[in-house]
């Protein structure tokens, strides 16, 4: 009776092997780290200006090497000239403001100024009422075009949807505008007077 071999599967070789390279992984990242924390440690207490300072040095710039040789000359003469001007920059506080600056805060100062308010219309407008169905809007509608009102009708966005607020065009005087709030009652149409 010879046996049969099994290639891997159902072994758990493959499962095995995963987990030792995770394993492994693992080991080397805590490793590296406290190695690394060590490393750094170290640097620390060797620096010459005591803990918590760290000086790297920095390399120089190298100077810029043309390969044609005649534009050398000028190449060397601008790195000389800019390493000059690099010694000699002086920094002095500014103690007026700039115009740009200036310009820039008068910009700010009319920003925050309140815009003018928009004339109102004057004298007093009808209020309809506020209405959530569309066909209702639409039938008040129709009876104020038959009673020959100016009206306006403003779609008011709320958290259920859209309300649409129905008021009258303004009217010259709070008598007229009384008067015609009267006609409309009577003609069985309610309306109150706004503001």
């Amino acid at each position: 009776m010879a046996k049969q071999q099994q290639s891997g599967s159902g072994d758990g070789f493959w499962p095995r092997m995963i987990l030792t390279f995770f394993l492994l992984i693992w080991v080397a990242v805590v490793v590296g780290n406290m190695l690394g924390y060590r490393a750094i440690d170290q640097f620390l207490a060797s620096s010459d200006e005591g803990v918590g300072e760290v000086s790297l040095p920095t390399p120089a710039p190298r100077p810029w090497v043309h390969k044609a040789s005649e534009f050398q000359a000028e190449i060397d003469g601008s790195n000389a000239q800019r390493e000059e001007e690099a010694e000699t920059i002086i920094a002095e506080p500014v103690t007026e403001p700039t115009p740009l600056l200036a310009e820039a805060k008068e910009e700010e100062a009319q920003a925050k100024e309140e815009p003018a308010p928009t004339p109102q219309p004057s004298g007093r407008t009808l209020f309809f009422g506020a209405f959530v169905q569309q066909s209702t809007v639409t039938a008040l509608e129709e009876k104020l075009r038959a009673e020959g009102v100016a009206y306006e009708v403003q779609e008011v966005p709320v958290e259920e949807g859209t309300v649409y607020r129905i008021t009258s065009s303004p009217y010259p005087t709070s008598e007229e505008a009384q008067r015609r709030l009267e006609e409309l009652k009577a003609k069985g149409i309610e309306a109150y007077i706004d503001g």
